[in-house]
């Protein structure tokens, strides 16, 4: 409870085509665009926000923990950046 207070303010950041959802300490991103190289931009720009905004809480988003799927009708490899890293 303590950390959804602590962190409520996630939900008022402009994620630019982006959605967030957050249970307990999870927050998952998502995005619907016909592009999926855009809608994986915007995702990977959202994260960034996260990461940031956390930061200024003194908390961590942990890259090496962090799980990135996406849904698409076309099978293509896509790798997505979090803070410069894959």
């Amino acid at each position: 409870m303590l950390y959804a207070i602590y962190v409520a303010e996630l939900e008022e950041i402009n994620f630019q085509e982006c959605k967030i959802i957050q249970y307990a300490n999870d927050v998952c991103i998502f995005s619907a665009m016909d592009s999926v190289e855009e809608s994986l931009n915007r995702v990977e720009s959202a994260a960034d926000k996260i990461s940031a905004s956390l930061d200024n809480l003194n908390l961590t988003l942990s890259a090496e923990k962090t799980n990135y799927m996406y849904l698409t009708r076309i099978i293509k490899l896509l790798k997505l950046r979090l803070g410069g890293i894959m």
